[in-house]
């Protein structure tokens, strides 16, 4: 398993922030936002909520602690080095208002505070372009104490040349490490009588949303949008087949003959390169990823006649037989 250290911190964070509230975000989110005082003119909600989060998980402490969630982490992981405790106990000091970027090389800038001329050795995660932090770029956003330098926490807007940027650097961070998290999901342990609502559940919001914006579907809740997606799939499935590929069809076949659940091993003919996090990219285009997408199939480890744990795909139980008619007179075949 990979150790925390300097450069992974916020992942480890994030993970556990995730595990532990994911579920309460948007109860906190509605209780606390009134308290949030970074808009910065985040007009896009997803954005405003990213930035939320991050403060949520930095600078407030929750009633039930007194502590922020970063807090309660090295109260719980006893294992962290001392130093690097003391790093991210110093996260909660945080500066913000607008800077005048000084200078900016070597992945390091140097920020310039407009209210009190104090300027910040600030060192830029990979993720962020230096070139947004050129000098004399007006930058509005929030900077936290850690090691000898300072780091960005949540969205900063960069204004360059009269035109306003956002740029959210910890946007990777904040998605859970989309690789990791599809691991995790794809090693749960499934049953083939599993229904879309509950197999739904084990998705993080951000895959969630992204099934809504294919379906066009509108809610502020998970659990109201879990039961839209769930309607959308059973009182309008042809709608959910449209414009699939003739291999992602055919994929579906396959599956339903093998009884709605198949080994993933029998799917390898197919393209299934797929990533959970498409809002920007539009829906998935490989095989597997356009069904994904859809939440026509799912991927976990279930049970199969050895009674072995295999890595499977499942189409969900209660669509089974209506996809079986819909697809019955289909011709698609594995193109080659």
């Amino acid at each position: 398993m990979e150790e925390i250290n300097k450069e992974n911190y916020k992942q480890f964070i994030f993970i556990y922030a995730e595990k532990n509230y994911g579920q309460k975000f948007k109860e906190f989110y509605e209780k606390f936002k009134d308290e949030f005082p970074y808009n910065y003119s985040v007009d896009n909600e997803e954005q405003f909520f990213k930035n939320f989060i991050e403060w949520l998980i930095i600078e407030k402490p929750l009633p039930q602690t007194s502590k922020t969630i970063v807090e309660e982490f090295i109260e719980k992981n006893p294992n962290i080095p001392d130093d690097l405790k003391q790093c991210m106990s110093r996260m909660r000091n945080v500066v913000r208002g607008k800077f005048t970027t000084v200078s900016c090389s070597q992945g390091v800038a140097v920020l310039k505070s407009q209210q009190t001329a104090q300027e910040y050795e600030v060192k830029l995660y990979d993720s962020i372009n230096p070139s947004l932090l050129k000098s004399g770029n007006e930058i509005t956003g929030r900077i936290h104490e850690f090691d000898d330098y300072y780091r960005f926490a949540g969205i900063f807007l960069t204004k360059i040349r009269k035109t306003d940027f956002l740029f959210p650097d910890f946007d990777d961070v904040l998605n859970f490490f989309e690789e990791d998290q599809i691991k995790k999901i794809e090693n749960k342990i499934l049953t083939d009588n599993k229904k879309i609502t509950v197999l739904l559940k084990n998705y993080p919001s951000t895959w969630i949303d992204a099934i809504c914006k294919v379906y066009k579907l509108n809610s502020r809740i998970k659990d109201e949008k879990i039961n839209l997606i769930s309607n959308q799939l059973n009182s309008n499935l042809p709608k959910s087949l449209e414009d699939l590929s003739v291999d992602s069809k055919y994929a579906l076949k396959l599956i339903l003959k093998e009884g709605g659940v198949i080994k993933y091993s029998k799917l390898k003919n197919f393209d299934d390169s797929v990533s959970y996090f498409w809002s920007e990219k539009g829906i998935p285009k490989s095989t597997i990823g356009a069904l994904l997408g859809r939440g026509l199939i799912f991927i976990g480890k279930i049970p199969h006649f050895d009674r072995k744990l295999y890595k499977s795909a499942m189409i969900p139980l209660e669509i089974r037989d209506k996809l079986n008619q819909l697809l019955i007179n289909d011709n698609s075949e594995l193109n080659k």
